[in-house]
């Protein structure tokens, strides 16, 4: 009994000097079903199973977690979208890819078929309302690549002029989220046969958004828990595409936002993950050329060359 008590005793002592490794991610906007599969890493243990005590802290409007993996020791990890990174890198700051989560666009073009608008060239002086900063460069390349001189003008969030056909306010097509903006659409009472969608990836226009990023120096001294952060990360991408009801029970753990939209977010999210044996982390370098042509084109990126060899890092290899 005694050498029981003490066995026991050392395996425990064993156990508590054996600490996961603390790090932190900064999402780029408030929490959501956007970053599912990061919640549903830490609530299903797959972080902890390797070894790393992951939080999430929220992002929004004034958060920047590209700047802040570089300067903080709490948040080492950050999402954000291709262009995004690449401008910043562009420009001077140290950061890698490390998982190209959201393969392809998900910001699209949206009109009222009662605009008879069915095709690009029927966008010729009309109005197309788009998002500032990078939001706004997957519809300029779209404007240039289809030679069309549409009236652009910048766009804000509330979408009930557009429900309500006030098109001087807001344009007669639309920048939407797929995942957001678009499913305010028809919570405000439009119906999916009223609209018609043009995406930029169907264009061959395509622009990955959100991507996991790390600073040049963490991953330098930290390849491993690099290494464990993907894994786990593509361990609870996975999870949230087999499991999306209980995918949506976590999210509602985080959230603060309404189930049914946050249910509809999550949908079309995972529809825009394309899964073949299992969720993919690469970013796909002709993606990668035809986001930095464009950002150069619109004048985004800075002196710094950026390479996809040095851009992208595929720490799984």
């Amino acid at each position: 009994m005694n050498v029981l008590r003490i066995t026991g005793i050392l395996l425990l002592l064993g156990l508590q000097g054996v600490s996961a490794k603390n790090t932190g991610l900064r999402v780029q906007w408030f929490h959501q079903a956007q970053f599912a599969g990061y919640y549903a890493a830490i609530e299903k243990g797959y972080y902890k199973a390797l070894g790393v005590d992951f939080t999430i802290e929220e992002g929004g409007p004034t958060s920047n977690g590209i700047l802040e993996i570089c300067r903080s020791e709490k948040v080492n990890f950050a999402t954000a979208w291709l262009s995004g990174g690449m401008e910043f890198a562009s420009k001077g700051t140290p950061i890698v890819n490390v998982a190209q989560i959201f393969p392809n666009s998900m910001l699209v073009l949206v009109a009222n078929k009662k605009s008879n608008i069915t095709k690009f060239s029927d966008m010729n002086g009309k109005k197309i309302g788009y998002w500032a900063g990078m939001f706004s460069t997957p519809i300029k390349t779209l404007v240039r690549q289809q030679k069309i001189t549409p009236n652009l003008v910048e766009e804000g969030f509330d979408m009930m002029p557009f429900v309500n056909g006030n098109y001087d306010a807001i344009g007669e097509v639309i920048s939407v989220m797929l995942y957001n903006e678009y499913n305010i659409l028809l919570e405000k009472g439009m119906k999916e046969s009223d609209l018609i969608i043009f995406n930029p990836k169907d264009f061959n226009a395509n622009f990955p958004e959100d991507g996991l990023y790390v600073s040049q120096k963490y991953l330098s001294e930290n390849k491993e828990i690099v290494q464990s952060v993907v894994k786990a990360t593509l361990q609870g991408w996975q999870f949230v595409i087999d499991n999306e009801k209980e995918a949506l029970d976590i999210v509602m753990k985080y959230s603060k936002g309404d189930r049914i939209h946050q249910g509809k977010m999550l949908s079309a999210i995972i529809k825009n993950i394309p899964v073949k044996a299992k969720v993919n982390h690469l970013l796909n370098e002709k993606d990668f050329n035809f986001v930095k042509d464009s950002l150069l084109n619109s004048g985004y990126l800075g002196t710094n060359e950026i390479k996809y060899s040095s851009f992208f890092n595929n720490v799984l290899k």
